[in-house]
């Protein structure tokens, strides 16, 4: 999800209008639901609990608008980073151990696309596989990056690091896929 800065000000435009009135709320909604929808089932693999906190997440927000400080970031990152802390207190509560949906992410797309079918289908589960052997934290790093498409600045924000420990971070997670995957070779 690439943002310019016009998006970022008709944001900013509409994050004013919303902290003012809350029914202006419904442009930010309608923008994020399906981007942290689709994390939060990414992340948990159920569509129920993905909606109740995706749910919570805008409830959330919406109770804290009044806080809300424009850093130059697209509003999307505070949104994540709430859904991020709701999942992480989800998970903390409920004493389950944090699951990542490697049914939900779309795998081909981190496959070379001049494999045969039976190739892509094999390296899909050698994937599948590999990323399921990383820790949560790496796995957060490249769903970040990978399948929300968010930037470094953006992810940075969300995990409370420095844009260069984000990079480290996605480095090293990157490193240990590959050497999983390499595995198979």
């Amino acid at each position: 999800m690439h943002h310019t800065s016009e998006d970022i000000a008709l944001e900013e435009k509409h994050i004013r209008q919303a902290q003012r009135n809350p029914k202006h709320f419904e442009w930010l909604y309608n923008k994020y639901f399906e981007p942290i929808y689709a994390y939060l089932f990414r992340r948990t693999g159920d569509a129920d609990l993905a909606g109740d906190l995706c749910s919570q997440t805008f409830l959330k927000a919406l109770a804290k608008l009044s806080t809300y400080k424009p850093c130059g970031l697209p509003f999307g990152a505070w949104l994540f980073r709430i859904a991020s802390n709701e999942l992480n207190l989800y998970y903390r509560e409920t004493k389950k151990s944090t699951l990542y949906s490697l049914e939900a992410m779309p795998l081909s797309d981190m496959i070379d696309s001049s494999s045969s079918g039976l190739e892509k289908k094999e390296e899909q589960e050698q994937l599948k596989i590999s990323l399921s052997r990383l820790p949560p934290a790496d796995l957060e790093v490249i769903t970040l990056r990978f399948y929300e498409e968010l930037s470094f600045k953006e992810i940075a924000y969300i995990l409370a690091t420095s844009e260069s420990a984000a990079k480290m971070r996605l480095y090293r997670s990157l490193e240990k896929l590959r050497l999983y995957f390499e595995e198979f070779l």
